[in-house]
């Protein structure tokens, strides 16, 4: 949190896909949000492999840009159409705002 390692774990598998949607400030229980996230997301970024603390404070102080490998998905709340943000990586407005989230004008 803020650059600062909370917790680490070693997985000898790969993800597996649950078929269910990644949500962002809640956990997905069979569709039901729970454990709801109380204040802001400044920023949200998908890796496909663990980040070293260095990288992690890299990134933390400036957002990728998009196109650096591993790099599955990087929302800047900055764009949006509706209750869709835009994702950097992909091109495409692919991460919705439910159950109340809004985004303010920095």
């Amino acid at each position: 949190i803020n650059g600062e390692l909370m917790f680490s774990r070693n997985y000898d598998n790969k993800y597996k896909r649950s078929g269910l949607a990644l949500w962002i400030g809640a956990l997905n229980k069979q569709y039901l949000a729970t454990d709801l996230f109380s204040g802001q997301i400044t920023d949200v970024q998908v890796w496909n492999r663990g980040l070293t603390q260095k990288e992690v404070r890299q990134y933390m102080a400036e957002m990728p840009n998009g196109t650096e490998l591993d790099l599955q998905a990087a929302y800047d709340f900055n764009r949006w159409r509706g209750d869709w943000v835009y994702n950097k990586v992909s091109g495409q407005y692919d991460l919705k705002l439910v159950n109340g989230a809004y985004l303010k004008k920095r």
